[in-house]
C-alpha cells in the first residue's frame, strides 16, 4: 500500500475502470466540499482582480515600479487560481461520477442477488 494519496485524474481512472469504491452519499458530501473550495477560490480571484487597480503608490517612477511589480504578482497568483479552480470543479465532477457508477453497480448487484433468490438464472 502506498501511502502517496492519489491524484484526481488517478481517482477519475478508478472511477471510469470501476475499482473505486466509497460508501453511499460519501461521493456528493465530497462533491459539496469540492465545490466550496472552488467557490472559496473564486471569491479569493475576485480580491484579487481589485489589486490590479492599484494606487496610492505616488506619481514617482520607485512607486510606480513597485505598483508594477504587485500587478505582476497579483496577475500570477490569479493565474495559479485559476488552475485551482478548474480542480476543484473536476473534483466534483470526479466525485458525482463516482456516486453514480457505486448507485449503479448497486443497483446491478441487487437485481442479479434477486434474480438468483427467486430462482432465475442471470
Amino acid at each position: 500500500m502506498s501511502d502517496k494519496a492519489p491524484t484526481v485524474e488517478e481517482l477519475r481512472q478508478s472511477v471510469e475502470g470501476g475499482v473505486l469504491w466509497l460508501e453511499p452519499g460519501t461521493a456528493e458530501k465530497c462533491a459539496g466540499r469540492a465545490e466550496a473550495l472552488r467557490d472559496g477560490l473564486r471569491s479569493t480571484r475576485r480580491s484579487l482582480i481589485a489589486t490590479e487597480q492599484l494606487s496610492g503608490f505616488g506619481g514617482f517612477g520607485s512607486g510606480d515600479a513597485l505598483r508594477a511589480q504587485f500587478v505582476a504578482k497579483a496577475t500570477e497568483a490569479i493565474d495559479y487560481i485559476d488552475r485551482q479552480i478548474a480542480i476543484a470543479a473536476n473534483m466534483a465532477e470526479t466525485f458525482r461520477a463516482a456516486g453514480r457508477a457505486y448507485a449503479n453497480q448497486e443497483a446491478t448487484n441487487a437485481a442479479a442477488i434477486s434474480a438468483v433468490e427467486v430462482g432465475q438464472p442471470r
